[in-house]
């Protein structure tokens, strides 16, 4: 047992982790990074994207201890998700991670520069599984805060700290866990219309601070398409002088 974790609370934790994993492994597994910038989406416009990669923990958020507790379970997972612009500074997205993991996002732009942007983009994602009278699943909540910075016009960087509470229930138990990480992605300019952004996120479980084996962790790389105009708008023609 790890010090300063007593019966009860390693108990709660082991029952949270197998909801989670088992959600994870048959259905579904959240992401931890963003396929997203600080920047929000042009009103009245849509970004679709698909992100093939990967999403894992450690052996050690399975309840392992011990030397066989170093290695990683990571299960391939393609996410996708559809992205509206509402106002210069506020979009929404709709989002699938993995193979049945679904969940919703709103992200508020506070500062938007030519090399320099801010916003949070605070969501929730739910997984359930059902087996005969059995059941299980979790709901997940996450507030990034998106920090771009811009060297040049043709790429991105966005870092995302973040915090993660993870509420999960089976039958008659249930179990809350706060997580706290990051992620980083680059946006990278393909075509007016196509943006790339590979992305890699990780969080560590709250618990137990003193150990960095409980880990939760989740990469892609994002291929995001612009429906209706595209990413940056042509300067409109200068109208012919009056006579």
């Amino acid at each position: 047992m790890r010090a300063g974790v007593s019966k009860q609370d390693l108990t709660r934790w082991l029952g949270f982790a197998a909801v989670a994993s088992a959600s994870a492994l048959l259905l579904g597994c959240p992401s931890y990074s963003s396929m997203t910038t600080a920047k929000a989406v042009t009103p009245g416009q849509f970004e679709l994207g698909v992100s093939p990669g990967a999403t894992g923990l450690s052996y050690g958020a399975l309840g392992g201890s011990g030397a066989g507790s170093s290695g990683m379970v990571v299960i391939p997972n393609v996410d996708f998700g559809v992205r509206y612009g509402f106002h210069e500074r506020f979009d929404a997205a709709f989002q699938i991670s993995g193979w049945g993991n679904f969940g919703v996002d709103a992200k508020v732009n506070f500062l938007d520069t030519e090399h320099f942007a801010l916003a949070i983009d605070p969501g929730v994602n739910s997984t359930f599984l059902a087996a005969g009278e059995n059941g299980a699943a979790f709901v997940q909540y996450q507030i990034p805060l998106l920090v771009d910075i811009a060297p040049a016009d043709w790429v991105r960087i966005t870092l995302g700290p973040r915090y993660v509470g993870l509420y999960a229930f089976s039958n008659n138990e249930s179990a809350y866990e706060n997580f706290v990480g990051g992620s980083v992605g680059l946006e990278f300019v393909a075509s007016k219309r196509i943006r790339l952004q590979p992305h890699a996120g990780l969080v560590t479980w709250l618990g137990d601070t003193q150990s960095s084996s409980n880990v939760l962790f989740s990469a892609g790389f994002a291929i995001k398409f612009r429906i209706g105009d595209p990413y940056e708008k042509e300067p409109p023609p200068p109208q012919a002088a009056r006579r």
